[in-house]
């Protein structure tokens, strides 16, 4: 490559070596957990290379231009340097390769599977072979869904190989099982498909599939979906399908044909829907291949009507459809899409045919249209371009102004139909129509709504037979909307009361509610009274819902017959109180009440324990709104309903009420405060008033007349809470004013201990005074600890935008600024003092942490996780005879998993468990060797205190082994470098910090040795690596002052560590 013959002529060839080790992985970890990655690297494809001198190497290369340094990642740049690099290290590095995946944990792993992606097939073929054979990573679907990031690098780098996998299984696979897809699974196959959607080799098949997963899907499906992304992919200017639209629209038409299902006949509506809108959208998809997504077919303007036509056309087809499902929803679809796709393209001839056919069959009730819809289409597209008609020339604007004329007309023919369709035209769903509106003599509002429903209703009193019993059970109907307004004049207008009788039938279903109380609120417009005596005697028959007559009741507005028709049917228990509330605080008709008649309803509402008394409460909301009084029994009465349980989901409503109360009683407001606080130790449902997260007028207005009282009040009931951390002080802390109490938070903390306790709980050190008041308290209470930790906390409390050693750092800075600038008396200085120095034993322990957990980093991964794809390298370097590589991958808690696996062979098994039984081998570098062989497995024992034994035959002499009870054949070929013993060393310090962490009260050495004597025991590799380290510290000075350096016997710990190194005994698992 030329760029990397130009590299090389720039910087040296050991460079560009450790350039391609690092373009290994996507990015790579330069810091902490001690170069881990590096270290990894270097072990498999960088033997001639330290981990240091590569990390070394790294600003040198990222000054050259040649490295991103992003945090504590390094990425090799360019990317298509850092893909030829790569590429050119994995040329023949099969076993090494593996090995490496193995390697890596999960997330370092998936930073090499994202370097993988962009390299071409070809440089590794032997990969994909491996991947996609019968026992590779993805042999199946179901498997390959499980390894999800496999198969996200196979549809980016080698689609050809994964849409055949996708085929094999979706080819046969039927709904149910699709259906049964986990939303993990889903996803990842979603992800896929549309990856390879964007190829134009593999698109129109992934769509295919796309659509199929898309069929299983709920109606209510969201933007990540694979309906959303197929629908998507059917948008003729999709910057990212590279499938001509001639094929796109032979695959819809195979999801429309009669023998398709239900649901892809479903599917292919929405896709209609979302195609033929203009205001839609796409979502771009990131590629992560080696190739970059094909480009879009050439099309013209006019290939693009044509299939937008053709859209059309297939959606006026499924209208006729036999299956009333899929012909309901093309239904509802169609107004809306003839409107789209008139709006889309200036096709008036296809415009006006299209909405002349549905026209025609809405008027002839061939084919049940929404009429609303369809009219709200036509005006829509009317609106359109008679606004921009003086924008089109000249012979344009006559086209224009001829489809506006026909567009007209046929608003015309639904205006002046049949009774029927004029009634669904009003009564159906809103439309930008119904705001239509001329204005009077006295120049008010006249909707158009309202007119029609006049006129209709005109039409049924001078001919009934118009409104058949069809219509009035349409009229019960969800599609009814606007019902209301026709019933309302229909009651108005029938003075003979000629419909009385059905609507009251109506009345005794929860459907027609809304045409009862509609009917009585008109008919009530020409005799009030008759309407309220006939509303109770529906009442006292019970035949009639008592929401009905409720709703009705609010019709009339409110009067004393009212509340006691009300009053009657809340003590019947036929109605919820809450709901009687909610229906008559609409409108004006509280009201109309005076304050006996408010009072006696609101105490039917409110229930005889004051269960609803969040409902009375709103109910007074609306009646102070117009000013009307609160006093005498039902201000009484207002308090009491403060005061209630279960009332926390309406505090603005209670603060508000509490507010106009407490102007004209304060004493009573202190009261209800203290209640309120008292009662939030034991229930948690009650109106809070001093809740820091809503709004506080109330305690305010307390507080602006009496602070001393706001304030102590709830310091004296948090004294009262038995939890740790009072839920009151918890509330105070935020909205008290730290700065401007401070004197009376200093009185209140001065008269005794527990209440100086309720003080520190609420200050913040964000405030500038704290020292003060801090000051202050401990010189009153110099012995009590609990002051000083609840002040301590207050200095060294967590910070969640720092790290622990951060905030304890800022933290000791806080503190010794105090004692510098702010003079404290004595007992605050040697509280001060004291402070300090625990926070430093805490940065210095902090720091030690940290120190293990570096050393920690470097030991071998004994609780990785077993996954499936480091399983999988394992076993093909198994049965590539990289035993050697095996042995240093391989940890014991992972061979039972392994040996379980039904296809391996007996052959492979046998070499698995010699791994274990006959080599302990140490990570070494690339020159050295560090092996201990075994021939026997028979007790040996190493006598460190006794003389050399020289005389057992075959012992190699200068080796302070001696066999018990026979003659063994014992070699040993140590050349450890001092790499290794630090890595032993590490591994034996990491074990005992563990078990410090485990046992924290061991208190002597002797405990300590049997705790670690025992704990080693149980793991043979940990037995075999103190063997070896107890070697290395008997035959070296230098390593025996190192093992002495880090276990001081200052501790049980360090001691016990000691006597075990020194009495281990070797004994053969």
């Amino acid at each position: 490559m030329a760029l990397e013959q130009e590299i090389r002529s720039l910087i040296d060839n050991y460079a560009v070596e450790i350039l391609k080790l690092l373009s290994l992985l996507e990015y790579v970890e330069i810091e902490g957990r001690a170069n881990r990655e590096i270290r990894v690297l270097c072990k498999w494809f960088g033997q001639k290379f330290q981990s240091d001198e590569v990390t070394r190497a790294i600003n040198s290369l990222a000054k050259a231009g040649f490295l991103q340094i992003r945090g504590l990642y390094a990425e090799v740049t360019p990317p298509l340097l850092a893909n030829h690099l790569a590429a050119s290290l994995l040329q023949g590095r099969r076993s090494e390769f593996l090995a490496l995946f193995a390697d890596l944990s999960q997330k370092e792993r998936s930073r090499l599977i994202q370097r993988l992606q962009e390299l071409k097939s070809s440089k590794i073929a032997w990969l994909w072979k491996e991947i996609f054979g019968s026992s590779g990573l993805l042999p199946d679907l179901p498997t390959a869904l499980a390894n999800r990031e496999i198969l996200h690098l196979a549809a980016c780098a080698n689609p050809d190989k994964t849409i055949n996998l996708i085929q094999q299984c979706l080819g046969s696979a039927t709904f149910e099982y699709l259906k049964s897809l986990q939303y993990s699974q889903r996803d990842t196959l979603v992800w896929a498909l549309e990856e390879l959607i964007f190829r134009e080799r593999t698109s129109l098949r992934a769509l295919y599939y796309l659509g199929l997963l898309a069929e299983t899907e709920p109606a209510n499906y969201n933007n990540s979906s694979a309906t959303s992304k197929f629908c998507q992919c059917f948008r003729p200017l999709h910057p990212q399908v590279p499938l001509s639209l001639e094929y796109r629209l032979d695959l819809l038409k195979k999801f429309t044909s009669p023998k398709a299902t239900v649901a892809s006949r479903l599917l292919a509506i929405e896709v209609i829907k979302t195609t033929l809108n203009r205001l839609g959208y796409h979502f771009l998809h990131e590629g992560k291949g080696n190739q970059p997504f094909d480009p879009i077919p050439q099309m013209t303007w006019g290939d693009v009507w044509g299939y937008q036509k053709s859209l059309l056309t297939l959606l006026v087809e499924l209208v006729q459809s036999d299956e009333p499902q899929v012909a309901e929803a093309a239904r509802l679809t169609l107004p809306t899409a003839i409107a789209e796709f008139s709006m889309l393209q200036f096709s008036p001839e296809i415009t006006v045919s299209v909405f002349q056919t549905a026209v025609d069959w809405a008027t002839n009730q061939q084919i049940p249209l929404a009429i609303s819809k369809l009219a709200d289409a036509l005006h829509s597209v009317y609106d359109f371009y008679k606004k921009d008609n003086n924008q089109f020339n000249p012979e344009t604007r006559i086209e224009v102004e001829n489809l506006l004329e026909n567009i007209n007309t046929l608003i015309e023919s639904l205006n002046t139909a049949e009774f029927a369709i004029r009634l669904k035209r009003w009564a159906s769903n809103w439309t930008r129509s119904h705001n239509d509106y001329e204005l009077d003599e006295n120049g008010k509002h006249i909707y158009r709504s309202e007119k029609e429903a006049q006129t209709l209703a005109e039409e049924v009193i001078s001919k009934p037979s118009v409104l058949t019993t069809e219509l009035l059970e349409w009229l019960c109907s969800v599609e009814a909307q606007e019902a209301h307004n026709f019933c309302f004049w229909l009651g108005k207008l029938d003075s003979e009361r000629r419909w009385l009788a059905q609507i009251e039938q109506l009345g005794m279903r929860k459907d027609g509610i809304n045409v009862f109380s509609a009917y009585f609120g008109g008919l009530s417009q020409i005799d009030r009274q008759f309407v309220s005596d006939y509303l109770n005697q529906l009442t006292q028959s019970g035949q009639v819902k008592a929401e009905a007559i409720v709703c009705a009741t609010q019709q009339l507005g409110g009067d004393f017959t009212g509340v006691n028709r009300m009053v009657a049917l809340i003590r019947d228990r036929r109605v919820d109180p809450k709901y009687v509330e909610y229906i008559l605080e609409h409108g004006k008709w509280f009201n109309c009440l005076n304050s006996g008649e408010y009072l006696y309803l609101l105490e039917a509402i409110a229930g005889s324990d004051l269960e609803n008394a969040a409902a009375v409460v709103k109910s007074f909301f609306i009646w102070l709104h117009p000013e009307k009084a609160v006093d005498g029994k039902l201000a009484e009465f207002a308090w009491k309903c403060l005061e209630a349980s279960d009332t926390s989901d309406q505090d603005y409503y209670f603060d508000q009420l509490a507010l106009h109360l407490v102007q004209a009683n304060i004493a009573q407001g202190f009261r209800l405060l203290e209640q309120l606080l008292v009662k939030q130790l034991t229930e948690y449902k009650c109106w809070n008033p001093i809740n820091s997260n809503h709004q506080r007028e109330f305690w305010e207005f307390l507080y602006s007349n009496n602070r001393r009282l706001a304030i102590c009040i709830p310091l004296k009931v948090a004294l009262q809470d038995t939890r740790e951390h009072s839920f009151i002080s918890w509330h105070l802390h935020k909205i008290i004013n730290q700065e401007k109490d401070s004197d009376l938070l200093i009185e209140f903390a001065l008269n005794s201990e527990d209440q100086a306790r309720s003080v520190c709980h609420i200050l913040s050190i964000q405030k500038s005074n704290l020292p003060e008041i801090a000051f202050v308290i401990i010189t009153q209470y110099p012995d009590s600890q609990d002051i000083k930790d609840l002040l301590s906390y207050l200095v060294v409390e967590p910070n969640l935008f720092k790290s622990r050693l951060q905030y304890l750092e800022s933290s000791v800075n806080t503190v010794e600024q105090a004692l510098s600038e702010r003079n404290p008396p004595f007992a605050a200085r040697l509280w001060l003092e004291e402070l300090a120095s625990e926070l430093r034993i805490k940065i210095n322990d902090e720091y030690n942490s940290q120190q293990v957990a570096d050393v920690s980093s470097q030991l071998p991964i004994t609780d990785r996780r077993i996954d499936a794809e480091r399983i999988w390298a394992i076993r093909r370097l198994l049965r590539d005879g990289e035993i050697k590589k095996v042995s240093q991958l391989l940890v014991q808690d992972e061979l039972p998993i392994i040996l379980a696996m039904s296809d391996l062979s007996d052959s492979e098994k046998q070499q698995l468990q010699s791994l274990f039984k006959l080599e302990v081998e140490q990570p070494v570098s690339s020159t050295i060797s560090s092996k201990v062989y075994i021939a026997s497995l028979e007790k040996l024992t190493i006598m460190s205190e006794q003389s050399p034994i020289f005389n057992q035959q075959h012992a190699t002499i200068g080796v302070n082994y001696a066999a018990e009870g026979s003659k063994q054949q014992f070699t040993q070929n140590i050349n450890t470098t001092e790499q290794n013993f630090e890595g032993l060393l590490t591994h034996f310090k990491q074990f005992i910090h563990d078990l410090q962490q485990e046992y924290p009260d061991i208190a002597n050495e002797t405990d300590a040795y049997q705790i670690i004597d025992v704990k080693a025991k149980e793991q043979p590799l940990n037995w075999q690596n103190f063997l070896q380290l107890k070697r290395l510290w008997n035959g070296g000075k230098k390593a025996a002052i190192k093992i002495s350096e880090h276990f001081t016997e200052q501790n049980p710990w360090g001691k016990g560590a000691i006597a075990f190194l020194e009495g281990v005994i070797e004994e053969s698992k």
